[in-house]
């Protein structure tokens, strides 16, 4: 990274995902876009506040069902913390009731 242009960097983003596979190609995808940098790449929330704050994403892609502290739980911690701070849900599941949870999360 010490050849990156920051000034082509509009959005930083934090990737929290279980899936290694997955993790590593949205990371692949972020990093080889113009516009984008992936800020950080974390296999779950369980320091999340923390990984936040070290990494200072301007948006999260959080994946719904991880072990631990999973991504709806996370939504909530994030928005207590902080609540301007854009949320992106994904997942593999087609589950109703998670979908909506994790709207009620206040993720976006």
């Amino acid at each position: 990274m010490d050849n990156f242009d920051w000034k082509l960097c509009r959005f930083c983003v934090a990737i929290f995902d279980d899936n290694a596979t997955r993790r590593d190609g949205v990371k692949l995808l972020l990093d080889t876009s113009e516009g984008f940098l992936c800020a950080g790449a974390f296999e779950n929330f369980n320091n999340g506040i923390t990984d936040i704050r070290s990494c200072n994403p301007d948006v999260i892609i959080m994946d719904i069902d991880m072990p631990g502290i999973n991504g709806i739980e996370a939504v909530r911690m994030i928005k207590t913390n902080y609540p301007q701070l854009p949320v992106m849900m994904q997942t593999v599941f087609d589950h109703d009731d998670k979908v909506f949870d994790s709207i009620l999360g206040k993720s976006q």
